[in-house]
């Protein structure tokens, strides 16, 4: 992506103007080592501090999410928030080997003994000086006034930029200002500021604003309120897109004041609250150069890094600008009127949404194939399973210790004389019953069971379609009342840690779906060059990727991510070299056709999905009635083989491929 490249200084390049923050994501090598395959321009480590490091490696961060998609609260013990110079050290050393198209930067917390940090480091291609906790009354300054407080405060942070500089005045520097300094805004006390870093001999930047201390009442918190009570959250900072806003009209009222930062040139970096490409036009139209990511990063995952370059090269390359400077110059010169032409094109391709549909309609017929031929393999794989059932339940049970509520119900159930009873006379009770079925997204083939069951025999039949086994448990869990439900094998361990109420106990009835997981890689036939697998960190994929693995010794030390569906896609669309996919039938094959990349198969295993009856519903049905209700689903089963196009039809007018489509994009 070269069309991302420019000079920040100029002897200092960089690949693209996103930047790993100093932050979490950059403690220590096992979370650096995750930045590896997206091969980052620029990254900061966590700060070091040889004043409140604790010598100790354990850290404690918690992070809670507020009522927003990326607002986040970081609080943590101050002293473990940052690295010692030895394990400063381990990282760099590791840097420097693993990521050496990356430029790594130090941060350094203002105060520090900066001579000796220089004197002890070495291998780094910049230096941050972090000035984060600089504007906070401490509690001995209770009684001084604010003004005065801020003054005194003022004139240090001057003399340490200067103790800093002058430490490392061999080394490109950047100041990362924070938003709760009262003069970070166009007045005498800013000016001055600039003129001290202007009137330094080496290249010194910006990074504006960090985050924010504030109090976070415990209503927004999204808590599981059975664990925790609401509480006020009070010692940590405010992340994420709250802080944009702020963010943007700060730089924008610097830049517009500030001739100097233009002329010298001072370049700011913006930090907080810049999450997507929109944010980052905003941004960088307002006077940055750069951004730094924290928040994004966390959210939606490393993956995310690359997304974002592979977006902004598409925008560079769609407007036919040379290269990122003209872009940037331009961006700031027409203003709102460019940026609205971009925001227009990227909502058809950042909004994943809108690309998924695009993608599935311009291919309607690929799609089409791939869940017929699912259907059809599906629908014989499951058959091939209930021939044995007795077995498989039997086998079920006791792997699992289940405890049935009717312990004989199979005994009934065999020496029931199905065929021999009136077979009318039981089809016309099961059209006579009201059901109430929980299904799941990602078991397609018994979701089109129960369709045609309501279809042909219960006209009465209730389908309550879940995205996975867990939401299952949970609507079981709450007490309603059901019938029959799907779960995949692996969540019969979760159900019986669950207080159920012993009418809804559950009852395993048989396989009604056997699925096929794939194990497919990107750029490699050979799994000892695979470097990261992804997949959705269920407790059937998890159970599944861990027995793959465990038979495939060269996947041992590959690094195992869960994401979310719409994540892999995005994964996809710009995905690093040697990474693999861990997902179901159809999936595994739509992915391919979504994100116009060929997936070789490497490996793959099978799961089964169990029809489950509530203890109530094999109270209140004869077993002659369970039987034939089992007997109709074989036959469907059968159908679908024979039929599958049948079943797509039937399938896409539920709006399975609606539901398939929000999955992906949302």
């Amino acid at each position: 992506m070269d069309n991302l490249k420019f000079n920040l200084f100029s002897d200092f390049e960089i690949r693209n103007p996103f930047w790993v923050a100093s932050s979490h994501l950059t403690d220590s090598v096992k979370a650096i080592s995750a930045f590896k395959p997206y091969n980052p321009s620029i990254l900061t480590l966590k700060t070091t501090s040889e004043i409140l490091s604790n010598q100790t490696s354990d850290k404690r961060r918690l992070f809670e999410t507020l009522q927003s998609d990326y607002a986040l609260y970081c609080e943590g013990t101050k002293s473990k928030e940052f690295l010692d110079l030895e394990k400063t050290k381990q990282i760099l050393e590791y840097c420097n080997q693993e990521l050496p198209n990356t430029k790594i930067g130090v941060s350094v917390l203002l105060g520090e003994d900066y001579d000796h940090i220089q004197e002890e480091l070495n291998g780094y291609d910049f230096v941050e000086l972090n000035l984060k906790y600089s504007a906070r009354i401490e509690k001995d300054h209770r009684n001084q006034s604010f003004s005065d407080y801020h003054k005194n405060k003022y004139s240090e942070i001057c003399r340490e930029v200067i103790k800093f500089s002058d430490a490392f005045n061999h080394s490109t520097q950047f100041i990362k200002v924070t938003r709760e300094l009262p003069w970070l805004t166009p007045c005498k006390e800013w000016f001055d500021f600039i003129d001290i870093l202007s009137e330094r001999e080496n290249n010194i930047g910006l990074i504006i604003a960090n985050t924010r201390k504030i109090r976070i009442p415990g209503t927004l918190l999204e808590i599981d309120l059975f664990k925790k009570t609401p509480t006020e959250l009070s010692e940590g900072v405010l992340v994420g897109s709250p802080l944009f806003l702020e963010t943007y009209n700060i730089i924008r009222s610097l830049h517009l004041k500030t001739e100097k930062i233009d002329s010298i040139p001072i370049p700011i970096i913006a930090s907080g609250g810049i999450i997507g490409l929109s944010e980052t036009l905003d941004i960088l139209s307002a006077g940055a150069k750069g951004v730094q990511l924290c928040t994004a990063l966390h959210k939606e995952r490393h993956h995310y890094y690359a997304w974002l370059c592979g977006h902004l090269n598409d925008v560079i390359d769609r407007f036919e600008f040379s290269n990122y400077d003209e872009f940037l110059r331009l961006l700031r010169l027409e203003g709102e009127v460019l940026k609205s032409k971009i925001i227009s094109y990227l909502r058809t391709t950042n909004n994943f949404k809108v690309y998924v549909e695009k993608k599935v309609d311009s291919k309607k017929q690929e799609f089409k194939k791939i869940l017929i031929d699912y259907i059809k393999e599906g629908s014989n794989d499951t058959l091939n399973v209930i021939e044995n059932r007795d077995k498989s339940i039997n086998d079920i049970i006791n792997r699992h210790n289940l405890i049935l509520p009717i312990p004989n119900i199979w005994t009934e159930l065999q020496q029931a004389e199905l065929f021999e009873t009136n077979p009318e006379q039981l089809k016309q009770e099961l059209s006579e019953k009201k059901y109430f079925v929980i299904s799941m997204l990602g078991a397609s083939i018994s979701h089109s069971i129960f369709l045609k069951l309501r279809d042909l025999f219960i006209p009465k039949l209730k389908v309550d379609r879940q995205d996975d086994s867990m939401r299952v448990i949970k609507k079981i869990a709450n007490g309603k009342k059901w019938d029959l439900a799907v779960i995949s094998e692996n969540y019969f361990e979760i159900l019986g840690e669950q207080n159920i109420l012993r009418e809804y106990c559950p009852v395993p009835l048989g396989a009604i779906c056997k699925s096929k997981y794939n194990l497919k890689a990107f750029n490699t036939h050979e799994n000892e060059n695979i470097t990261d697998i992804y997949h959705f960190g269920g407790a059937q994929s998890t159970k599944e990727l861990e027995s793959l693995i465990s038979r495939n010794g060269s996947l041992e030390d590959v690094r195992i991510q869960s994401v979310a569906m719409h994540q892999i896609a995005r994964i996809l669309t710009y995905p690093a070299s040697h990474i693999a996919v861990f997902t179901k039938d159809p999936l595994s094959s739509l992915y391919s056709i979504l994100c116009d990349v060929e997936l070789i198969n490497i490996d793959s295993c099978y799961s089964i999905q169990w029809l489950i009856a509530s203890n109530s519903f094999v109270e209140n049905n004869s077993p002659e009635l369970i039987g034939f209700l089992l007997s109709k689903i074989k036959e469907i089963l059968q159908q679908q083989v024979d039929a599958p196009k049948e079943t797509y039809i039937i399938l896409s007018q539920d709006g399975l491929q609606q539901e398939l489509i929000q999955k992906l994009g949302s």
